[in-house]
């Protein structure tokens, strides 16, 4: 009789070898296998049941029961898994016969004293919603039957519960109280718990004495102030996601959570201010995209390392006190409103390593001097016009917004540079400015642009033959071509290249990246021209007069790459004396 042992240790022959001078490339077995055999042994089956069920935690459970099919081991490794994934499919969001686009609420359908005239057709289609609601309903609350054995199954063996998830299209179907009581007060004994809902469903009181709770995940609840008081004495996470809070219950939740350590606020309301104190253990605070005015942000906690807000214009945040957090290193703003003397008051109290400012419009002055200060980034902030930061451990600066912007860059570890400039003034007045806003980053080794209108940054003749190269230090530079690149034709890809070569004369490397093809010339240097030749530039090692070679990689075309070549070879004058002696065209 075949074992379960041996049903789960299958073998396949491959073809027949084949004959003498055949290529045998594709008919060979894989390396390490025995010859003439694959090996398809379910070694997932071998492994320690503690192994198999931290595997088995990151499959839904209706791919879990799937898998153990075939395997009695397996069956027995997964019959008390303590985690359980209903996943977002476990439950019949877009069923056809749910009607779309409707969400069953309780006193949805009523019925009134009022008369109302109604057509045969409006007849039909309200009988039809009412048996695609009575339909829907059966087939939700079957798949809580499945929820609730599942449950039970933990309850006899004495499994307490790790994590458990589910999401559930329409609460109004459901009684979901019970639930819930099971899982974190009387027989599991939850540590994290995910649950997702439509529209607000207020969570039960029995909720907020749930003291093994570790984790929570909440999205689609309301969360009020329970009458019988709130204890999480082992919460250590809580992220809530389009919930309605009350002022009350935050602070409630912030005095009675000792063990806190992250906070997550998503497209929350109900309340207009974050006032964090009393949480000893508290390192991540996120908040983004409230729905409502939210105007401040207060935490005094010690150990606070990490603080992210996202705002929208609706917020209208204006006040973020967090001189307290004397560990805060990550401090990340989105959408406020600041001023100059805060910048610089947070730098002198705090040592932040990541600072990063966006649409901070009402921002147009800003001072940073810091030691401690690692990553930099002025993100659309398009009134700031001066910007003076000295950072001698600064690593990392990325800067997107308009081109008047004048900065000061004391940083001698500074390795990457990030720059999106956007065109806003007439083009002669564009090509001078952004001349001199490369400039500030010349004294750096690495500059990566991301440019939406290749054409604004073909530098004209007359301003070449004028003005010296703004990026003459820069070794690495990277182009990242957005919008429409793949109409580019190769003659403006060509030109683009010039201006850049210009730009930054005495490259290593240039990199353009169309989408995901990133396209590089390395260039490879020689002795200058030789003594009383015209040199082209004031620079010992620029790539006109000592280029001795150019190797290529990843160009889009054969063509493209021709062109290029070409080009290397008629302006760099040690290749076109190469060329004129004989020299192939692909040793050059």
């Amino acid at each position: 009789m075949e074992t379960d042992k041996d049903r789960t240790r299958k073998t396949r022959r491959y073809d027949e070898t084949p004959s003498a001078g055949q290529n045998t490339g594709e008919n060979q077995p894989p390396k390490g296998m025995e010859e003439g055999k694959l090996d398809v042994t379910d070694r997932i089956s071998e492994l320690p049941e503690g192994v198999i069920g931290h595997v088995m935690s990151f499959v839904e459970v209706e791919d879990v029961a799937n898998t153990c099919i075939n395997s009695y081991r397996l069956t027995k490794a997964c019959a008390t898994l303590q985690f359980l994934n209903f996943g977002e499919n476990f439950f019949p969001w877009r069923d056809p016969t749910y009607p779309l686009g409707l969400r069953y609420r309780p006193g949805f359908l009523q019925i009134t004293n009022e008369e109302v005239e109604i057509t045969n057709e409006e007849v039909i289609g309200l009988v039809q919603v009412v048996n695609s609601i009575k339909i829907a309903k059966q087939k939700l609350q079957e798949r809580m039957n499945i929820v609730d054995g599942r449950i039970a199954r933990l309850q006899q063996h004495n499994v307490d519960l790790i994590k458990f998830c589910i999401y559930l299209p329409s609460y109004g179907f459901l009684d979901l109280e019970p639930y819930i009581y099971k899982l974190v007060i009387v027989e599991c004994k939850i540590q994290e718990l995910v649950i997702t809902v439509e529209d607000f469903y207020t969570l039960p009181g029995s909720f907020y004495a749930a003291n093994s709770l570790r984790k929570i995940h909440l999205t689609g609840f309301r969360l009020e102030s329970p009458s019988g008081g709130l204890s999480f004495p082992s919460l250590r996470e809580l992220n809530l996601c389009f919930c309605y809070v009350e002022d009350e219950l935050l602070h409630l939740l912030t005095m009675s959570c000792p063990e806190l350590e992250i906070l997550s606020f998503n497209l929350c309301r109900g309340f207009d201010s974050l006032q964090i104190f009393g949480l000893p253990k508290l390192r991540k605070v996120t908040t983004k995209h409230f729905l409502t005015q939210f105007n401040k942000i207060e935490i005094q906690a010690p150990k606070l390392e990490h603080l992210s807000h996202h705002g929208t214009d609706l917020d209208g945040l204006s006040v973020v006190d967090v001189a307290a957090c004397k560990s805060l290193k990550v401090l990340i703003l989105h959408c406020i409103t600041i001023t100059p003397q805060w910048v610089n008051d947070i730098f002198s109290t705090l040592p932040l390593e990541v600072f990063e400012l966006s649409d901070c419009e009402g921002l147009k002055n800003v001072r940073i001097s810091s030691t401690h200060l690692k990553q930099l980034s002025l993100i659309h902030c398009m009134n700031l016009v001066n910007a003076e930061v000295d950072a001698p451990n600064l690593s990392s600066f990325s800067y997107a917004g308009a081109i008047s912007l004048r900065i000061s860059l004391e940083a001698s570890a500074l390795e990457d540079i990030h720059l999106r400039i956007f065109p806003e003034t007439s083009e002669s007045q564009w090509h001078s400015e952004l001349i001199e806003l490369l400039g500030s980053f010349n004294h750096h080794k690495v500059v990566k642009l991301v440019i939406l209108n290749p054409d604004k940054w073909i530098i004209p003749k007359f301003l070449r033959e004028t003005l010296r190269s703004p990026l003459y230090d820069i070794k690495h530079l990277t182009v990242n071509l957005r919008g429409r690149w793949k109409r580019l034709k190769d003659s403006i890809l060509l030109d683009l290249l010039d201006s850049f070569l210009w730009l930054a004369p005495c490259l290593d490397s240039l990199s353009v990246v169309c989408g995901f093809l990133k396209q590089t010339v390395e260039l490879i240097y020689g002795t200058s021209a030789a003594e009383g030749e015209e040199k082209c530039c004031a620079s010992a090692r620029c790539w006109r007069c000592s280029l001795k070679k150019v190797n290529y990689k990843n160009f889009r075309s054969a063509k493209y790459e021709s062109m290029v070549k070409n080009y290397f070879i008629e302006n760099a004058r040690i290749l076109k004396k190469r060329a004129a002696d004989g020299l192939r065209n692909w040793d050059l």
